[in-house]
């Protein structure tokens, strides 16, 4: 690892980035060769973490704990202030999908095995283990002492985390479920045939079907009010939280599929295939400014504490972490 530019960080020459946290005080970005790179919010390179399987998914735990999601089921704990793993278990059965937080004490976790696992930050334990979906659990989402969960057996639960039951089955999609985003008693889930289902958490009824997208609905967000979708065709679309109506539309936001979105305050940022990095207002969608330079794959965009954007690209066979400023 290298640095080519005061703006760039170059990962690695052969992998490709699996996961990317920013967290108040660290960057890690996660990568199909076992590595995760640990940087300073400004971009220094703190540690090179070596994961013992293929990384999937990355999630900050507190200020100075990481925990990796592996190939094969494994879960590991790394102390992101020294750089040395804390413990590592074998969680689940198959590949870990997805990873959240539930207090100060515990992770949620899904995987391939269809099960969603809660275990201990100490030491891995697991507390509690919940089972009914017939397919891979590919996301979930944590609000008090409720994590709901998306399957590609075209449902999502919710479940009671500390007693580990079932509370709702939210039936509808007529295709596998991949994005979910979760704001108070409204749960929003995203199929592989481009529909959007806004539901009700407590009583499990759809309030409304969106047909946001003509292909998979790859990531969900919440913001001010509004459900924002990116779709693999290339759209960015916005609809009220209370009454699902359009609010606005950018048909092809990316000449391509849109591999990332996130929000903070009132400004949307998002990274596509063969494309930029490009920002659009919350409100009416407009399109505000276009950062960093074209390259053949944007995987993953955000924002830090400060409000700076990142994104970690893929441009002539090299994986690159990008610091591209306050938009």
């Amino acid at each position: 690892m290298s640095v080519t530019s005061p703006q760039r960080q170059l990962l690695s020459n052969s992998a490709i980035v699996t996961s990317l946290v920013i967290a108040s005080r660290y960057i890690v970005v996660g990568l199909d060769d076992g590595q995760a790179l640990v940087f300073s919010p400004e971009g220094a390179s703190l540690h090179v973490l070596k994961a013992s399987h293929t990384i999937r998914r990355l999630l900050a735990v507190g200020e100075d704990r990481l925990a990796i999601g592996c190939v094969g089921g494994v879960i590991e704990s790394w102390n992101l202030s020294e750089g040395t793993q804390d413990w590592w278990r074998n969680v689940h059965d198959n590949t870990v999908t997805a990873l959240a937080n539930h207090g100060t004490d515990k992770i949620v976790s899904a995987s391939r095995d269809f099960t969603i696992k809660v275990s201990s930050i100490k030491d891995g334990s697991t507390a509690r283990t919940l089972e009914g979906h017939s397919d891979t659990v590919i996301a979930i989402a944590t609000q008090k002492n409720i994590v709901v969960s998306a399957s590609y057996d075209q449902t999502c639960k919710s479940w009671d985390i500390d007693a580990g039951s079932c509370l709702q089955t939210f039936m509808g999609h007529e295709a596998k479920v991949r994005s979910i985003a979760l704001e108070g008693t409204t749960l929003v889930s995203g199929s592989l045939d481009g529909k959007i289902r806004v539901w009700n958490v407590n009583d499990g009824s759809c309030k409304a079907v969106i047909d946001g997208h003509t292909s998979i609905v790859n990531f969900i967000a919440i913001g001010s009010g509004l459900i924002v979708t990116a779709g693999a065709d290339g759209k960015i679309g916005a609809w009220s939280l209370d009454t699902a109506e359009e609010k606005w539309t950018i048909p092809k936001a990316h000449p391509h599929a849109v591999n990332s979105i996130k929000i903070q305050n009132e400004t949307v940022v998002s990274g596509g295939s063969d494309d930029v990095v490009r920002l659009w207002k919350l409100n009416d969608g407009s399109g505000t400014n276009e950062l960093g330079t074209k390259s053949r794959a944007v995987w993953d965009v955000g924002f830090t504490t400060e409000g700076n954007v990142i994104e970690a690209f893929w441009e002539d066979g090299k994986a690159i972490l990008a610091f591209l400023g306050r938009p």
